[in-house]
């Protein structure tokens, strides 16, 4: 990864180029991201590119940020996790754009620091879980109006809906007839659209709050000598929402017993032990907060999200794969198979277990 502009952007901000040491985090998905170190002061940064094919404006990502650093800032002393301050550059802005148009941003850098990219253990999978509980308790307090949405109808089961009846429509033929049987399965729940638009078009029942909005175990840092929760990460995706959204994605993440990119069904399905783990994590931080409405639909949250999740898969494979990274051509076919397949183990455990006939059975 090439460092001449990162170099010279911490080179001006501390007025030295020679004392500098730049590490490349490439763990990330979507921004490119740098430590700088000053190697006379030990003063450590954050330096990241921001991604403005993903986040067209950035200025917003930034600005959230703010908002919410704000916020952490006047009740740090109730809370147990910390927010990354924004940092400014040498001109005092919070943003750069560079010769080339590209839009870098500063942040605090967090010593002693671990963080996990998959839960290893059920208690693990129930902390973070709660932890992504207690974050969302503190992002109820913000005003949802004054976070902007920075990736426009994110969660929108709907629109997700709109653009698969749409690739339908123009996908590939080939490709049409090989997927046939996950477009009619898929087709076949479309009670879940009506189900989700009860809830949008409900803002009493169902009031717009803020979320994460990416809620997976690498989002958090655990303090170094133990494993205590030090603070949230990749605040991007913070923006208004619904219930199901953060609880929804830790149950299509984490209670799968594979990830997404599984093509054996045999192996794909929910453990009803990890489900149990990060419903019951989730609801000891937030339960208080949520009302009786969204309480009865709480079950309904995985299922959502992992329709969503297919849909989304089998959109692009129908329109050849313009959205999501593959390895070879079938791949993102696979992934909508598996979380088609992961969607009917849920449904089935929902039934059997806990007695819900909202879902298909």
């Amino acid at each position: 990864m090439n460092t001449k502009i990162p170099r010279l952007i911490i080179g001006d901000l501390w007025k030295s180029s020679d004392e500098i040491q730049l590490r490349s985090l490439s763990n990330g998905l979507i921004n490119e991201t740098w430590v700088a170190e000053n190697l006379h002061s030990a003063e450590k940064v954050l330096l990241q590119k921001i991604n403005t094919s993903v986040f067209p404006e950035p200025t917003q990502v930034v600005n959230n940020h703010f908002i919410i650093w704000n916020q952490w800032e006047k009740r740090k002393s109730e809370l147990n996790f910390h927010i990354a301050k924004p940092l400014p550059f040498s001109s005092g802005e919070f943003t750069l754009t560079d010769d080339n148009k590209n839009v870098w941003r500063l942040q605090e850098y967090f010593n002693a620091v671990k963080c996990f990219e998959k839960c290893n253990s059920v208690e693990q999978i129930f902390q973070t879980a709660r932890s992504f509980g207690q974050f969302n308790k503190f992002l109820w307090q913000i005003p949802a109006s004054k976070i902007e949405p920075t990736i426009q109808q994110f969660h929108d089961l709907e629109f997700r809906f709109k653009q698969f009846l749409s690739a339908l429509q123009v996908g590939k033929e080939d490709r049409l007839k090989r997927a046939k049987r996950i477009i009619e399965s898929l087709l076949s729940r479309e009670k879940y659209i009506q189900q989700f638009k009860s809830i949008v078009n409900n803002d009493t029942h169902f009031p717009i709050r803020l979320f994460h909005h990416d809620a997976k175990i690498s989002n958090l840092l655990f303090n170094e000598l133990n494993t205590e929760l030090h603070s949230i990460i990749d605040l991007d995706t913070v923006m208004p929402g619904y219930f199901v959204s953060d609880l929804g994605d830790m149950i299509r993440s984490m209670s799968a017993t594979v990830n997404e990119n599984e093509t054996d069904e045999n192996s794909i399905h929910i453990d009803s032990h990890n489900y149990n783990a990060i419903t019951e994590g989730y609801l000891e931080s937030v339960k208080n907060e949520l009302n009786s409405f969204e309480i009865e639909w709480i079950h309904l949250s995985g299922v959502w999200i992992i329709y969503m999740q297919s849909l989304r898969f089998l959109t692009d494979y129908l329109l050849n794969d313009i959205y999501y990274k593959i390895t070879y051509s079938e791949q993102n076919y696979d992934r909508a198979n598996n979380q088609l397949t992961l969607l009917k183990s849920l449904e089935k455990m929902l039934v059997d277990q806990y007695a819900i006939k909202k879902v298909i059975t």
